[in-house]
């Protein structure tokens, strides 16, 4: 077999799906490589008002009336309740110490609850990823994409066009086939890269990170256990596990993921390259996630990653590029993962398109991949500098949150432009003051002097009334989702 394709993309998660059907359902001939079959476990889970804007976008672009619903949690389930989800209403931060029970003043000095939407049905969305990326690889095999699903990259010549070699996991057969273009949607794995040889780039950065996560079924909903003991959450402006819940401790913190389909996505994350420790021993030092945890049941492997994050250049060759969740790793922290998984999505669409002078638009893609991880590594670096101080640590996260509800109201204002950088990475205005204020996040001034300084720094863009001191840790309206 030596089929001819236009375009060839390996890794057929979110990323590779979604952009397989757009390029389908435009003529061009799509044939998407991947060792794995679905339905199979990933992780990357939480989405964000930023990333259902994108999603919709896509939707109302390609036409597609689907991903449009899947871009709030109310359509979502009206229209797909077999695709499991969560319900997301916003973040919620708690600050455990080791060897001592949970504990929080009237005032909230030990939580952090900032919204995301005004309500259930407009609400953000965990995504079960083993639902979501087997419905959005259906739907790319319909738009006419050949399924290569359970085919591994054998060799790779990189004379045009592409010749591809691969190898049948399960029956060991082999083939080759060939595409103009090459698109590497692997995720952390990085497939085409690394065959090619590529090293991840070595430039230092602020965040370095270890990880490990699984799920489990049978965790009880933390707001029941706040409740049980007398913990207020009367002011809590969603419930507590209607959100991306981080147990922020000692030594990094425990995210909470809650499915509609009794499943928890469950991660630890330290802010160090080689995990010290177990999650199930981490969970154990603190007395109120151990007793929350002790009738929890993993139902899947247990996945870790001991150095987080990684670089490549996002151009590999000519017609041969990453998309950016293959092309970096950054950290859980902020859940921008999908955002910045669907930005390529529509960037690549866009170059593979519309791109008229190509050499310039690769340029300009490498450009707008390059200056958000560093933005965004700026923004996570700097909160996990500070987590162990939490009065600080929640400063750092609002002040990421300036960032993001400023994109979220330009799209509002002016649509989605896939050729501008998220989270107002290019507003040279706004990057000046969000700079200044990590540094100061990350200085020796008291938090007290830095929380009154980035308040009134934060002040022409702060629409959504964080840093206000009067409602105790409880933002209600910073919602851009209405």
């Amino acid at each position: 077999m030596n089929a001819a394709y236009d375009v060839a993309i390996v890794g057929s998660g979110f990323s590779g799906s979604l952009l397989a059907t757009i390029l389908a359902e435009r003529g061009r001939r799509v044939a998407l490589i991947d060792r794995q079959r679905h339905p199979r476990f990933a992780v990357g889970e939480s989405s964000t008002p930023l990333a259902d804007a994108i999603l919709r976008h896509l939707g109302e672009q390609y036409g597609r009336p689907d991903w449009v619903n899947l871009s709030a949690y109310g359509s979502w389930k009206d229209t797909m309740p077999t695709v499991s989800c969560g319900l997301k209403r916003g973040f919620a931060y708690y600050r455990h110490h080791r060897r001592q029970p949970y504990w929080d003043s009237h005032d909230h000095d030990s939580s952090l609850l900032v919204s995301a939407s005004r309500s259930d049905q407009a609400g953000d969305t965990h995504w079960y990823r083993p639902d979501v990326d087997h419905y959005f690889h259906q739907q790319a095999i319909k738009a006419g994409v050949a399924d290569l699903t359970g085919w591994q990259l054998s060799g790779l010549d990189t004379a045009s066009p592409y010749r591809i070699g691969l190898h049948h996991v399960q029956h060991h057969h082999q083939q080759s086939i060939t595409a103009d273009w090459l698109i590497d949607a692997s995720g952390p794995a990085a497939a085409v890269a690394r065959l090619l040889g590529r090293r991840p780039i070595g430039q230092p950065i602020r965040t370095r990170t270890s990880s490990t996560w699984m799920h489990v079924k049978g965790l009880p909903g933390w707001s029941d256990w706040l409740c049980r003991h007398d913990i207020g959450c009367d002011d809590d402006p969603f419930d507590a596990d209607a959100a991306a819940v981080h147990h922020v401790l000692d030594q990094g913190w425990i995210w909470c993921l809650r499915f509609d389909n009794g499943i928890t996505s469950v991660g630890w994350t330290s802010p160090t390259q080689t995990l010290c420790g177990t999650l199930e021993s981490t969970i154990d030092d603190y007395p109120s996630l151990r007793q929350l945890f002790s009738g929890a049941i993993p139902c899947t492997d247990i996945y870790q990653a001991e150095q987080f994050q990684r670089r490549f250049d996002p151009i590999l060759g000519p017609r041969c590029l990453m998309t950016p969740t293959a092309a970096f790793t950054l950290d859980p922290l902020h859940s921008t993962g999908i955002a910045v998984g669907l930005v390529g999505v529509a960037r690549l669409a866009d170059l593979m398109l519309n791109h008229g002078d190509e050499n310039s638009a690769l340029d300009q893609y490498r450009k707008l991949i390059q200056t958000e991880f560093l933005w965004l590594d700026e923004f996570v670096g700097t909160a996990y500098s500070v987590m162990p101080d939490f009065s600080r640590f929640s400063a750092a996260c609002q002040w990421f949150m300036l960032a993001a509800i400023a994109c979220e109201e330009q799209i509002q204002r002016s649509g989605f432009d896939c050729r501008r950088c998220l989270y107002n990475a290019d507003n040279t205005a706004m990057r000046d003051v969000m700079r200044g204020g990590n540094r100061d996040l990350r200085g020796p001034r008291m938090t007290a002097e830095v929380t009154k300084s980035l308040r009134k720094s934060a002040m022409p863009f702060n629409t959504a009334g964080l840093f206000n001191p009067d409602v105790a840790n409880r933002f209600a309206y910073t919602a851009t989702k209405s």
